[in-house]
């Protein structure tokens, strides 16, 4: 599993390569805090062939941590997903502040 490196701008957008179990993928990131729902969301793209594949992810925490969040989207064969808080915080979720310092996105095989 490698961290995404999801920062507290409300706004962001980055590429990172992505080591699977035989491959890498690269994958464009826009993140971005959604003010009315009041959580995370992001928007994948496969950045080799500039197509998106998700659009709206909600990044949230489940009631269970080992919630895969692509798993609806298994057939896409881009990993699993996942939003882990790193500290004993009252908080579900992360909300704008908390990236790094309470939850971090993890992404692997």
């Amino acid at each position: 599993m490698i961290q995404i490196p999801v920062s507290n701008d409300p706004n962001q957008s980055f590429q990172i390569t992505i080591p699977l179990e035989n491959r890498n993928i690269t994958l464009d990131f826009y993140v971005y805090w959604n003010e009315m729902a009041g959580y995370w969301q992001a928007n994948l793209f496969d950045a080799l062939n500039n197509v998106e594949l998700i659009q709206g992810l909600p990044l949230l925490c489940t009631v269970d941590p080992g919630q895969n969040l692509l798993e609806q989207w298994e057939y896409l064969d881009i990993g699993k997903a996942f939003v882990v808080p790193i500290t004993d915080s009252a908080k579900e979720s992360p909300g704008l502040g908390d990236w790094d310092s309470n939850f971090v996105l993890l992404w692997g095989p």
